[in-house]
């Protein structure tokens, strides 16, 4: 607000005393500027009495840059930050056969959306993905995150459906330029529903539980009359001593297949994501009103800059004609040079990077290995048996900016009754090599 550069009172007072010793006609024209000194005293007054604070103003926003614009309300009632993240990958892969050589480059993910708050206890989430020359909706969510029950939140929309460490942190943030083989092979993925969750700690033990029923996604091209449902849930517990963090968890899930799910198989491409072809695959299993059960366990250790973590899944699948058990595992261990991985309530996130680019600094390597496989042959299915060596640095320049290299050698056995594109030899045998270069940015 503009000051007054004077004070009215001041003048008034002036002008009493010249009063005293002016002439009647000076009197007059004196008397005359005091009215006008008390109606202008009069109205200084009125604007500082109804002068409004502007952080009590519901109407005043705060902003900043982190780098993508986020504004708030200065009340704290309202927020809404713009998100997004730009993956352009670059890369070949050859199988041993010469079914399968492949050099390319594609945007993995070409995400842009919108999160935020709504009076405080209401949050939301949308992005869509526009990479592959397509539009598909990602995250589109409301959650109530309020203290009315007790704590607990109840989010209803699309998201990701509550099974796998791996799964569950964001491509932004994962060690691997792709997520382990089962992940991918079992489904763990996004569908629209209801879930419920819930943290806290006991004994310096926090602990996460999320409870989700669904039925179908956000991308189904129409709703059929018998859609599906599933239901999961994860437990996730963590304890930090000194500067160690473990973590503990297991997930499950309940899949009744409908109409939109028919002829469902389990599938996996060789690493890289640049083909759509699949060096191991079963046969078409599920069909409508068939069932299958997934269940899953995942540990993980960080100490300062080293990190190790490892799942274990298995998928039990239910069919009319017959039924089959297929699972995966992996294990892999890191350390970072100049920052670390963080994690909050069961999943990691974001890393530090101690001396960024562009501020005087560097930046944050990281280097790890990883041993995934992936087992698709049982009884009369015998879709492979896949095993890869994985090996990737990573290049942080920031907490948002990544440069990332990937080699994947696999071996492929018992391809022998599966579906796959690429295929194996007499005895169910390949193998391939994969690499694969990643530029990122998110916001």
């Amino acid at each position: 607000m503009s000051h007054v550069g004077f004070r009215p009172w001041a003048i008034s007072g002036a002008a009493l005393c010249t009063l005293a010793f002016a002439s009647p006609a000076q009197a007059d024209r004196l008397d005359a500027l005091q009215r006008q000194i008390d109606a202008l005293r009069d109205q200084v007054a009125e604007i500082e009495a109804n002068q409004v604070s502007p952080k009590n103003d519901d109407q005043c926003v705060e902003w900043k840059f982190d780098p993508a614009p986020q504004f708030a309300s200065c009340d704290g009632k309202f927020e809404a930050n713009l998100r997004g993240r730009l993956q352009v990958d670059a890369g070949f892969v050859e199988d041993d056969l010469g079914n399968l050589d492949v050099e390319g480059t594609e945007a993995r993910r070409a995400r842009l959306g919108i999160q935020g708050r709504a009076w405080k206890v209401i949050k939301y989430k949308f992005e869509a993905d526009f990479s592959d020359n397509d539009v598909s909706v990602e995250d589109a969510n409301i959650q109530y995150a309020g203290d009315a029950l007790g704590g607990v939140k109840v989010l209803v929309g699309q998201t990701k459906i509550p099974n796998s460490l791996d799964e569950l942190t964001s491509s932004r943030f994962t060690t691997f330029a792709e997520r382990a083989a089962f992940t991918d092979a079992f489904a763990l993925t996004r569908l629209l529903g209801i879930m419920l969750s819930y943290d806290g700690e006991v004994n310096n033990v926090g602990y996460a539980i999320d409870l989700g029923a669904f039925r179908g996604g956000f991308n189904d091209d129409v709703a059929q009359p018998q859609e599906g449902r599933t239901l999961a849930g994860r437990l996730a517990t963590w304890t930090r001593v000194n500067d160690n963090l473990f973590h503990l968890g297991g997930s499950v899930r309940s899949r009744a297949l409908g109409d939109t799910d028919s002829d469902i198989d389990y599938e996996q491409r060789p690493f890289v994501h640049i083909t759509d072809d699949e060096i191991v695959e079963t046969q078409q299993i599920l069909e409508a009103n068939d069932e299958d059960l997934f269940y899953g366990i995942e540990g993980a250790w960080r100490w300062g800059g080293l990190h190790v973590q490892g799942e274990w899944g298995q998928v039990q699948v239910d069919t009319s004609a017959d039924d089959f058990t297929f699972n995966g595992w992996y294990v892999d261990a890191g350390y970072f040079l100049g920052g670390r991985r963080t994690y909050s309530k069961g999943k990691f996130g974001r890393p530090r990077v101690d001396n960024p680019v562009g501020a005087g600094g560097w930046g944050a390597l990281q280097i790890a290995y990883r041993y995934d496989t992936l087992d698709l042959s049982d009884g009369t299915q015998q879709g492979g048996e896949l095993t890869q060596h994985i090996v990737a640095l990573n290049w942080w320049l920031n907490r948002h900016t990544l440069l990332s290299f990937n080699y994947a050698n696999g071996d492929v056995k018992n391809q022998t009754l599966g579906d796959a594109d690429i295929g194996a030899d007499a005895n169910g045998n390949n193998g391939f090599d994969a690499f694969n270069v990643r530029a990122q940015i998110d916001w």
